[in-house]
Parts: structure tokens; sequence; C-alpha cells
């Protein structure tokens, strides 16, 4: 997993020299957008996960540290209260009041 990474940094590094963070960030946005419109298509998965590996990167994370850090952040949600459907589809968890 990590030889991977260090692979696709290594190329993103040389073939895209200068690219400033918030554009692998946009480059990511459009591949959402992608895999929304085909989400059978295991190519734009894989387009979302390679900028997400690149990104994690630039940024000094390790994509075993972002296994590690889902696997304890599923317990925290398992524990959760979540809440009701947005208007947009999406469902968050019950924030406590400040």
């Amino acid at each position: 997993m990590d030889k991977l990474q260090k692979d696709l940094y290594e190329w993103a590094s040389n073939q895209f020299k200068g690219q400033p963070i918030s554009g692998k960030f946009s480059h990511l946005r459009k591949e959402i957008n992608e895999l929304e419109a085909d989400q059978k298509d295991v190519m734009e998965y894989a387009d979302c996960y390679m900028l997400l590996m690149d990104i994690a990167s630039n940024n000094g994370v390790l994509l075993s540290d972002i296994h590690a850090a889902a696997e304890r952040k599923l317990e925290i949600n398992k524990k959760r209260k979540w809440g009701k459907q947005n208007q947009d589809g999406s469902i968050e968890h019950v924030r406590g009041r400040k």
C-alpha cells in the first residue's frame, strides 16, 4: 500500500512539477463528479484514490496511517448518534451544544 503511494508520488512530482495542492483538490472534485456520474466504473474510483494518495503524500501522510485512522474513526462513528437526512441527502452525526 505505501509502495504504491510512493511510486505515485514520485511520478506525480515529476509529471506535474509546481502544481499547487489547490490544483490537486480541484482535480479531485472533478473526478468525484465523474465518479458520481458513473458509479460502476472502477477506473473512476482509481482516479479519486490516486489523487487522494497524492494529496496525502504532499502532506506527509501515509496510506497505512489513513487506514489505521479509518479503523479508529469507524469505531467512533459506531458510538455516535446520527441525525436525520439533510436536504442534500447527507446525514451527519449529532453535535453537542456549545
